[in-house]
């Protein structure tokens, strides 16, 4: 994960107006985690049980409450599969797609107008409020069993760089780019970047 002060650095610098209807998702390994006020926003605005209705069997998304060792502050996230980008944050609730580098991307989202009128200390109350409704913990404490088997990555078996090769290519050639929207397009293209910087 990225270090947490640079989280609460970009996280904490919402008083323009302007940037309280941004989402920074940071890729992590094979997923998009959503930190604080950019979590708020997701399971709030976005990510709602209104959308959800209009996905048979999806679940509310699990909000992770991690407190900081030797120090009073704590941090909340979402995260999602990195291919589920557009599950969980359509393309018509996007005012703007932006990625800032390999592992960050910026999403402006519509925000109702009802909420449009609330200021940065109202804001501000209510992500402290989403986070409250989880109790910290610290990030190494043991998870149930169910918790631990959904969470941890399987192991890919190690594989010859050359049929490595041969399976990227044959990736790049059955996805059908055509068929897909520019964020589609964008993580795709970012896994493939991956795979090849393992083949390096």
């Amino acid at each position: 994960m990225p270090k947490i002060s640079k989280v609460f650095e970009i996280e904490r610098d919402r008083h323009d107006k302007a940037k309280q209807n941004i989402i920074h998702l940071f890729k992590e390994g094979p997923f998009y985690h959503a930190y604080e006020w950019s979590g708020y926003l997701l399971t709030q605005y976005v990510y709602t049980d209104t959308l959800r209705m209009t996905m048979p069997g999806s679940k509310p998304m699990t909000v992770t409450h991690n407190k900081i060792k030797d120090s009073k502050d704590t941090y909340a996230f979402v995260g999602f599969p990195l291919r589920s980008l557009e599950k969980f944050i359509p393309q018509d609730r996007q005012i703007s797609f932006t990625p800032i580098d390999d592992n960050q991307i910026d999403i402006a989202i519509e925000i109702p107008a009802e909420f449009q009128d609330i200021d940065y200390d109202q804001m501000t109350k209510a992500v402290e409020e989403w986070k409250a409704a989880t109790p910290a913990k610290m990030p190494n404490e043991k998870k149930d069993e169910k918790t631990e088997v959904a969470d941890t990555p399987r192991q890919a078996m190690p594989m010859p760089k050359g049929a490595g090769m041969l399976s990227i290519v044959s990736q790049i050639i059955s996805y059908p780019i055509e068929k897909k929207s520019p964020i589609e397009a964008h993580v795709f293209l970012s896994e493939i970047r991956e795979q090849l910087l393992k083949l390096i």
